[in-house]
């Protein structure tokens, strides 16, 4: 073989290309945004906001986003519009709400699945009244259950996807 010409990747280094998870979230008062951040620590990446492109290989893409007054933040709705499925493999969900989580919980799945996409897991953590603008109260503290939720929903997505 000619030593002036690179040999071809192998096929386990080719595979090293893709990105095995990206986070992405849309919070207006913090509290998506600290969840996004606990599981994207706990999978070795990092969070970012949903105008940050993704990479052009991923293989799980989780996205987070909150509930508000039952209804998905329209920036949210344009993302799930505008997504490129050829970017991922897996679409994984969590979300964050005040509200009753027979009522939240399976709301931004559904906006997925309606455009399109296949959600192959979900989480949706509770904060009450926590980060609400209209009461004044400002988001993004957790507290002990919170971050254990979003530890432990980060591991079961490792464990599965990992």
């Amino acid at each position: 073989m000619c030593s002036c010409y690179p040999a071809a990747p192998r096929k386990a280094h080719r595979k090293k290309l893709l990105m095995k998870y990206a986070v992405r979230y849309h919070s207006n008062n913090g509290n998506t945004k600290a969840i996004a951040e606990v599981i994207a620590s706990q999978l070795g990446v990092e969070a970012h906001s949903l105008d940050v492109p993704l990479p052009k290989h991923t293989e799980v893409l989780l996205i987070g986003g909150a509930i508000y007054a039952l209804k998905l933040d329209k920036t949210l709705l344009n993302y799930f519009e505008n997504l490129d499925p050829s970017l991922f493999n897996k679409l994984i969900i969590f979300s964050t709400s005040g509200g009753s989580i027979f009522e939240t919980a399976a709301r931004m799945p559904r906006v997925a699945q309606e455009h399109g996409f296949t959600v192959e897991d979900s989480c949706h953590i509770l904060f009450g009244a926590s980060g609400h603008k209209k009461l004044g109260l400002k988001g993004g503290k957790l507290n002990e259950k919170q971050i254990a939720e979003a530890k432990t929903f980060a591991e079961k997505i490792a464990a599965a996807y990992g």
